[in-house]
């Protein structure tokens, strides 16, 4: 038995008027997307547990009051 823990982009904001989160595997397969700020990555795709491996991330996001828009990407290292 392992422990889940779920991945969370850390722009967690009200003035955020678009944001999507994705996470995508080695070969470039979208594993997760969501539009929801407070929905986070739990490491399954399609209710089946990924392998251990590094991914990639990509967060979109625009500020309402100003309009500016933002992407930031990285990876990170799915343990179990």
């Amino acid at each position: 038995m392992y422990e889940i823990v779920i991945f969370f982009s850390i722009i967690q904001c009200p003035a955020i008027s678009d944001y999507t989160f994705e996470i995508f595997n080695r070969c470039g397969q979208q594993v997760f997307t969501t539009q929801d700020q407070n929905e986070g990555w739990n490491g399954t795709y399609n209710n089946k547990p990924e392998p251990i491996d590094t991914y990639v991330y990509v967060v979109h996001y625009q500020i309402a009051e100003t309009g500016l828009s933002n992407t930031l990407s990285g990876n990170l290292t799915l343990l179990k």
